[in-house]
C-alpha cells in the first residue's frame, strides 16, 4: 500500500471525515494517553484510520475516535465503532462519551505523573525519618552509656570521701591522744625521773615518745609545766636522742 495513500477502513471513509477530527500525532498521544511508540504500532496494523500529509511535510494524521476507542478497548466495543460521521444524536453521544473518558485517561494518566514524584519525595521522607530514628537510638545509648560512667564516677568519688573521712576520723583520733599525752606526760615523766633517780633513761616508751616529738611539739607540752620539771623532761629528751643518735652511728658503721 503507498505511505501517502490513507491507511484503515478505506479511502472513501477518510475523504468524508470532518478535517479536525484527524489530528496529529502529538495531540493523539496526549489525548488518548498512550505512547508515540503504540500508536505508531496501531497506524501500521491498521488499527487506526490515518493519512499521511503531502510532502514536504509528509507528517502522519490519525482519526481521533479511532485512537480513544482502540485505547478504551472493551468500552469502545460495547458501544459500537461507526465508520462515518453521522448527525444521529446516538453517534454524537457515544463521540462525546469517547472523547470523555479519552480526557479521563489523559488526566487520570497526568495524575499518575504528578503522584509518581510525591511517592517517591515521601519515600525519601521515610527514608530520612528512618534515619533520624536510628541517630535517636545510637543518641539514647550513648546517654546511658554516659549515666553508667558518670554513676560509677560519683560511686568511686563517693568511696573515696568516705576513705578520707576515715582517715580524718583516724588523725582526729590520733591527736586526741597526743592532747592527752601532753596533758598527763608532766606527771609521768616526774614519776620516771624519780623512780630512775634522774639517773639517763636509755629505753622506754615515755622517752622514746619524748625523743620522736619535733621542738614545737616539745615546746608546747613544756609550757604546761613548771621550769623544774621541764628541765627534767628537757634532759630526758636529750638524752634518749643522744643515745639514738650514736646508735644510728653504730649502725651507718656497720652497713
Amino acid at each position: 500500500m503507498d505511505k501517502s495513500a490513507s491507511i484503515g477502513m478505506g479511502a472513501e471513509a477518510e475523504d468524508n471525515k470532518p478535517a479536525e477530527e484527524f489530528v496529529s500525532i502529538a495531540r493523539a498521544v496526549k489525548e488518548s494517553g498512550i505512547s508515540r511508540a503504540t500508536l505508531m504500532r496501531w497506524i501500521s496494523g491498521e488499527k487506526v484510520r490515518a493519512k499521511r500529509e503531502p510532502e514536504p511535510n509528509g507528517e502522519w494524521r490519525v482519526w481521533l475516535p479511532d485512537v480513544i476507542a482502540t485505547a478504551l478497548g472493551p468500552v469502545s466495543s460495547a458501544m459500537g465503532e461507526a465508520d462515518e460521521p453521522s448527525d444521529d444524536p446516538k453517534f454524537a453521544a457515544q463521540s462525546v462519551y469517547i472523547q470523555t473518558v479519552g480526557a479521563l485517561r489523559v488526566a487520570n494518566k497526568q495524575v499518575r505523573d504528578l503522584l509518581d514524584p510525591a511517592l517517591n519525595l515521601m519515600d525519601k521522607f521515610q527514608s530520612i525519618l528512618d534515619r533520624s530514628f536510628q541517630r535517636i537510638g545510637e543518641l539514647e545509648q550513648k546517654n546511658a552509656a554516659m549515666v553508667d560512667a558518670y554513676e560509677q564516677t560519683m560511686k568511686a568519688e563517693h568511696e573515696r570521701r568516705l576513705q578520707e573521712d576515715r582517715q580524718r576520723r583516724e588523725q582526729d583520733r590520733l591527736d586526741d591522744a597526743f592532747k592527752s599525752l601532753t596533758k598527763i606526760g608532766p606527771s609521768v615523766a616526774m614519776g620516771l625521773a624519780g623512780h630512775f633517780g634522774l639517773v639517763p633513761v636509755q629505753e622506754g616508751l615515755l622517752t622514746n615518745m619524748l625523743a620522736d616529738l619535733n621542738d614545737h611539739q616539745f615546746a608546747a607540752l613544756a609550757s604546761q609545766m613548771k621550769p623544774e620539771q621541764a628541765a627534767v623532761l628537757e634532759r630526758l629528751r636529750a638524752t634518749q636522742r643522744e643515745a639514738a643518735a650514736k646508735e644510728q652511728e653504730k649502725t651507718n658503721g656497720r652497713s
